[in-house]
């Protein structure tokens, strides 16, 4: 599935933690790597540093978390390319990933700098959101599983890609293969609808069918629909990753479903969160 994959790191704790298991699925994969890297540019006054040395000494920090990734990489029998590159980080692993034609970019989620109010502005999430291949995001102290996979939907073509997704990758590791319909139901229009949460129900189960055959089709052992009504979606949906013990979660960055924005780009970042 994976031939390829590129692993950003940058020597935090939190960019260790995802290399370790970036590098298993790697290998349960037979994937080649690719490290990056990447040291943000000094857009200011060098005469401010006194000379060039302080320049060096902001770059060996991400010099020796590419040698001791590559180390481990190593380690673990894998054809490994390790690259430094100095810029953006974000543009920079985009156009990594675009030149060896990976299929996956694995970074690690630092902390949970989050706000209902506040967009995620992370690294991480503006790969997710600006990356055409897949992306794997692995928050610290949580080790990627796949037991269960938990795969939000809205009926909208690009949650449909992700469902496809999760069916293969399910279909691959055996793996409990849960699609979850989140909707919100508008108070004024139950108050003069009294029935429309039944309507928003069925919608939902109408929604899945299409995807729930194909996964069917692929013979999984295990298939689990899940819908639920609750506001604000990704709290009903993180709500769903504790209870199910999801491992892994496979969802669109971009789409807007019939069923009133479940799994819009905002949801998408707001999980990462």
């Amino acid at each position: 599935m994976y031939s390829k994959m590129l692993i950003a790191v940058d020597g935090t704790d939190a960019s260790r933690h995802a290399l370790k298991q970036a590098l298993m699925l790697a290998r349960t994969e037979e994937a080649s790597v690719t490290l990056v890297a990447v040291v943000p540019a000094y857009d200011g006054d060098l005469r401010l540093l006194g000379d060039k040395r302080a320049l060096k000494s902001m770059r060996e920090p991400y010099e020796q978390a590419l040698a001791a990734a590559r180390e481990l990489a190593k380690a673990e029998g894998l054809s490994v390319d390790a690259i430094l590159l100095e810029g953006d980080p974000v543009e920079k692993i985009l156009t990594a990933a675009e030149q060896a034609r990976v299929d996956i970019i694995t970074l690690g989620k630092r902390g949970n700098y989050y706000s209902d109010l506040i967009p995620i502005g992370s690294v991480a999430s503006k790969v997710a959101r600006m990356s055409e291949t897949d992306v794997l995001l692995i928050p610290p102290h949580k080790n990627l599983g796949l037991n269960t996979i938990l795969v939000p939907f809205d009926g909208s073509i690009p949650a449909h890609c992700a469902a496809e997704r999760g069916i293969d990758i399910a279909a691959r590791y055996g793996s409990v293969f849960c699609l979850a319909t989140v909707y919100e139901l508008p108070l004024v229009g139950f108050v003069h609808d009294p029935g429309l949460d039944k309507k928003f129900y069925d919608k939902a189960v109408s929604e899945q069918e299409s995807i729930l055959l194909m996964a069917r089709a692929k013979e999984l052992l295990q298939i689990k629909p899940i819908i639920r009504q609750g506001v604000p979606v990704h709290s009903v949906l993180k709500e769903l990753i504790m209870e199910e013990d999801i491992g892994l979660v496979v969802m669109s960055h971009v789409g807007r479903g019939n069923l009133h924005h479940l799994i819009m780009g905002k949801v998408t970042e707001r999980l990462i969160g």
